[in-house]
């Protein structure tokens, strides 16, 4: 049986570390500033006055009543089938 050639390994572009030289790895950068943030009267947002209202036209409120209702039909079939399963 005949050997097939093996193929010539490439060369590397950049020779490999110098053994006694440590291998270097980025890290990020973290700023101190941030993590030691302190809210004061002059950083802080006032939101005095502001009043969020939540508000749901009508056809949300329909589609949800449905899908509220089909989930209630659709437990209270499961709860049927639990009664009536026999005990395994």
């Amino acid at each position: 049986m005949a050997q097939q050639p093996q193929p010539e390994p490439l060369e590397p572009t950049e020779p490999p570390p110098h053994p006694a030289e440590p291998l270097q790895m980025e890290t990020p950068v973290i700023n101190m500033q941030d993590l030691e943030y302190v809210a004061n009267a002059h950083t802080r947002v006032s939101n005095k006055g502001v009043r969020i209202e939540p508000t749901i036209d009508g056809e949300d409120a329909r589609t949800a009543a449905d899908q509220d209702e089909a989930a209630i039909e659709a437990l209270e079939e499961f709860e049927r089938q639990m009664k009536n399963q026999p005990p395994s």
